[in-house]
């Protein structure tokens, strides 16, 4: 596994030009994000679906401080179907790492129908491969803990990257969310913001050490690292 270590700060908006204009000049963008709101940022837009057991055991483990949870969600860019992820979210203290394999929209339709079976299509029955292990984990927890489609998550992402490292700085703004939805493919559709106009989320995320550039870069005052979850503030929030 390839643990990486990640931080997360709650930001306004003068924080965020400040950041992002000290640190653009020096770091690179992301080949994936172009035109974005605001123009003068290059982002790309992300939408998740949670999944979930009935209890919602997701938010009792993070709010509880349960040292090692995970959760499953599928993450669409753009609001297109070109490239469509399930993945496994895992946590250990400040640390996570990231399971993910690439699926289809019929394989995520039929999931959104109420078939797990789905999720198997092409499966080839050894789980030799990677992405086939992490498919029928899912698919298991699907069945074992009754996992379902719970909360829909949607935020614009500036993200600023430093090869050294493995650097991915993430300015995240316009989060909104809905539980119970299920038009994941709908670019219109009524989502509820969740946080004040004008913060953002910054995550900061690398390997196995941050450029001392990046670590003094961040540290303005009156930020500080935030134990948050997009799924829990998402969640509360409806």
């Amino acid at each position: 596994m390839n643990w990486r270590h990640e931080l997360k700060f709650i930001i306004d908006e003068a924080a965020f030009h400040q950041l992002y204009f000290t640190l653009r000049p020096v770091m690179h963008r992301d080949l994936h994000a172009i035109g974005s709101d605001p123009p003068a940022f290059n982002s790309y837009r992300i939408r998740s679906l949670y999944f979930d057991d009935e209890g919602r055991n997701g938010i009792f483990e993070k709010l509880s401080g349960v040292d090692r949870r995970y959760k499953y969600r599928i993450r669409i860019y753009n609001d297109s179907d070109q490239v469509i992820h399930l993945e496994k979210k895992i946590k250990h203290c400040d640390l996570s790492f990231k399971d993910s394999c690439q699926i289809s929209r019929a394989q995520v339709d039929g999931l959104l129908a109420g078939d797990p079976e789905a999720i198997l299509d092409d499966y080839s029955g050894t789980a030799r491969h990677r992405a086939d292990q992490l498919r029928l984990q899912f698919y298991t927890e699907m069945r074992t803990r009754l996992l379902r489609p719970r909360l829909m998550v949607d935020y614009e992402r500036i993200p600023l990257l430093w090869q050294d490292g493995n650097v991915r700085i993430t300015f995240d703004c316009h989060l909104s969310s809905s539980l119970h939805r299920l038009d994941l493919w709908d670019p219109a559709a009524a989502l509820q913001p969740v946080m004040d106009a004008g913060e953002l989320i910054m995550e900061v995320k690398f390997d196995h050490f941050l450029p001392d550039f990046i670590r003094s870069a961040i540290q303005l005052p009156g930020i500080s690292p935030l134990a948050i979850s997009k799924y829990v503030m998402c969640t509360s929030n409806g």
